[in-house]
């Protein structure tokens, strides 16, 4: 388990600049190191997937462009 989420934040850390500039200030889900829906909200996000991407899928919100964090 240890090993996949590793793996999930270096793929995040190696993509974010791209997926900030994309999807600033939505929601996004990602599944196999991909964007695979996106959506000004989660619930937006959650209808397009099928049953099986629900239970494997993890959904963020990317900041916006001018999010300030301390």
């Amino acid at each position: 388990m240890e090993n996949k989420i590793n793996a999930k934040s270096e793929w995040m850390g190696k993509h974010f600049k791209e997926i900030k500039e994309k999807y600033a200030g939505k929601y996004i889900a990602i599944l196999n190191n991909k964007v695979i829906s996106s959506g000004s909200t989660a619930s937006e996000v959650l209808k397009e997937l099928n049953d099986d991407e629900l239970k494997k899928v993890e959904i963020i919100r990317i900041p916006s462009t001018n999010s300030v964090f301390y």
